[in-house]
């Protein structure tokens, strides 16, 4: 899935740089200026911290994006959004481990960027906040997981956005947990602790998406 998700984003990426100078608009500010922007991602996701390996929890997020340029290339960003995340464990026969789970991680995310515009591309990063909605394992591994989730969350994000449009773009970001999700830094799941005390669970994802600039 990660090789199709960054295929499809090499192709656009292309598709982009090849594009007429309207592809520029998105991103063509001017100071003491209002914005809008919606997008959709696809991530790939895992927690680092519960003994499973790889970006193979698919799943996705939709937000909304109010900035305000405080020049020509810099702005600043604040955004509301709904998500999911997680992390998915299959069998280890050579390892005799047979134990499966499917964790989905649903969030209201704040974000709060800073903005910087290079080249036609936006780059930014900033801090998202999350409120946590819901989180079980469709497994049945842990029926009781919600109990060792924080409500809140907090995450740091990078990312880009390349035009593709005058009203479109697509973006790729990077998220982790600034500290960890779950109660005690453990998770306990038939009498044993899955996730080492000194070492937490972290929220860890990838995003492919795309952004629509009225």
């Amino acid at each position: 899935m990660m090789k199709r998700l960054s295929t499809i984003f090499i192709l656009i990426f292309l598709f982009g740089s090849t594009s007429s100078q309207s592809n520029k608009y998105p991103f063509e500010w001017n100071k003491g200026q209002f914005y809008f922007n919606a997008s959709l991602r696809l991530l790939a996701s895992q927690i680092d911290g519960d003994n499973a390996v790889g970006y193979n929890k698919i799943a996705a997020k939709v937000a909304c994006n109010t900035g305000f340029t405080l020049n020509e290339t810099e702005s600043i960003e604040m955004s509301i959004g709904l998500a999911e995340r997680g992390s998915r464990k299959g069998t280890d026969p050579e390892n005799l481990d047979f134990n499966v789970f499917h964790i989905r991680i649903r969030t209201l995310d704040l974000g709060f960027y800073y903005n910087r515009i290079w080249k036609g591309i936006d780059f930014y990063g900033g801090i998202v906040p999350t409120y946590l909605l819901s989180v079980d394992d469709i497994e049945g591994y842990n029926p009781k997981i919600q109990e060792d989730y924080r409500e809140l969350g907090c995450l740091l994000e990078f990312g880009i956005r390349h035009p593709i449009h005058r009203n479109w773009s697509v973006s790729l970001n990077g998220t982790y947990s600034i500290y960890s999700m779950v109660k005690g830094d453990r998770i306990t799941i038939g009498g044993n602790t899955s996730i080492n005390p000194s070492s937490g669970a972290y929220s860890n994802s990838v995003g492919l998406g795309i952004v629509y600039h009225p």
